[in-house]
């Protein structure tokens, strides 16, 4: 099953799960305590999700996945998107200081499918070949 992604105007907020939720719940005829009893959450939690003072969590995505539809996948993408846009604009000044040392574009994928990981070679913006150094090792104790 192929997910529909929608192109909208980068400089609009993507909308919080939470209003995308509240927009639904008049449908199903029930109070917003039995919406979140049904869903295993307390009704705070719910109230917060749907003010969007909370992020929707992993977990509540199922949950809300299995009683409303959707993936878990897209519940959460919707969130992220939504912190995404948030975190942007609100470290925009820092984010510009930045320097780009590669592009993601220019990563390559790993040859071993199993292990689901870059090869750790990527390319500089220049386009010449990069290594990646090997990850640091954790001291025991």
């Amino acid at each position: 099953m192929t997910e529909f992604i929608a192109k909208r105007d980068p400089k609009r907020c993507p909308s919080h799960p939470g209003a995308v939720l509240d927009d639904m719940i008049p449908a199903t005829g029930m109070t917003k305590s039995a919406i979140a009893a049904s869903l295993g959450i307390s009704r705070q939690q719910l109230y917060d999700i749907l003010h969007e003072a909370k992020p929707v969590s992993a977990k509540v995505a199922a949950r809300i996945s299995r009683a409303f539809g959707g993936s878990t996948n897209s519940w959460l993408n919707m969130q992220a998107a939504h912190d995404a846009w948030h975190a942007e604009r609100e470290i925009a000044e820092e984010i510009e200081r930045i320097p780009v040392l590669a592009t993601a574009g220019s990563i390559t994928s790993s040859s071993n499918p199993a292990r689901g990981a870059t090869s750790g070679r990527f390319l500089a913006r220049d386009g010449a070949a990069m290594k990646r150094p090997p990850p640091r090792k954790r001291r025991a104790g």
